[in-house]
């Protein structure tokens, strides 16, 4: 299978042609627990949801590399008035097929849609679990993010100035007394913007921040990246401007042609 191309074909049956230990990174967000019907794929109930996956998942393990990441960005479901589990249900039989469960993370939408009113809080985050095979590369200088100063004394966030007792400085994760770049929070704000008519009128469009932290922190220029829900084309789009190898897979041709379209722009 060539590299650098989206497919218009079922994942399972696009992923049997990629040999074991192939991919660095495959991250994904695929289609939620009855949230949204795509053009060919109608949903899946929340209690069917694990069974559905496992077979995908069972292929992503066998062509991740050793030392690679499979990030997974998914959101669980009000059922009957309380929030379904079929998330963690995933994650715990994910680890059954020897996924490790490296890191979790949590999109926070500054964003988010209207409450709709009575009992149910606004919805404003969504999961993103990042699992490995083995012990996994990461390249954390990559994502660093700027340190948060207010004196010309450079005395930043607290929780790099003071010790939990407050009575020492401390060097938590760096030898300078206050850095200027820091380890970022297990917590990405990114707010929902409006790119459908770019992505071709795809009813979930994945900001592209979310792939460029991942495939910055878990790739290495040329590795190959892996979407198997490519959708609109956004994962392959943020790897070829990182220079990195990709492949995506999608059973909706509509979906495929606007992605490539978006690649060749």
């Amino acid at each position: 299978m060539e590299t650098n191309k989206i497919y218009c074909i079922d994942n399972i049956a696009g992923m049997s042609q990629l040999g074991n230990n192939t991919v660095q990174l495959i991250l994904t967000s695929p289609p939620y627990a009855d949230m949204r019907k795509y053009q060919d794929f109608k949903g899946i109930h929340p209690d069917k949801y694990v069974d559905w996956f496992l077979p995908i998942g069972k292929e992503i393990f066998r062509i991740l590399n050793d030392g690679g990441s499979f990030v997974l960005n998914i959101n669980d479901k009000v059922v009957n008035g309380f929030r379904h589990t079929y998330v963690f249900s995933l994650v715990l039989e994910l680890e059954k097929l020897g996924f490790n469960l490296w890191e979790r993370f949590f999109w926070n939408k500054p964003n988010p849609m209207p409450g709709m009113g009575g009992k149910r809080f606004r919805d404003a985050t969504e999961y993103i679990f990042w699992f490995s095979k083995g012990k996994p590369y990461v390249d954390m200088k990559s994502v660093k993010v700027p340190s948060i100063t207010h004196s010309k004394n450079k005395i930043g966030r607290p929780e790099f100035e003071m010790s939990r007792s407050g009575s020492n400085f401390t060097k938590r994760e760096t030898s300078e007394r206050f850095p200027d770049m820091v380890v970022p929070l297990n917590v990405l704000t990114i707010k929902l913007g409006n790119s459908y008519k770019t992505a071709g009128n795809h009813p979930a469009i994945f900001p592209e921040q979310i792939p460029e932290f991942f495939i910055k922190s878990a790739t290495k220029k040329g590795d190959l990246v892996l979407d198997p829900f490519s959708g609109s084309g956004t994962t392959c789009l943020v790897a070829k401007k990182l220079e990195r190898q990709y492949i995506g897979f999608d059973i909706t041709e509509e979906y495929v042609q606007n992605s490539n379209r978006r690649l060749s722009e």
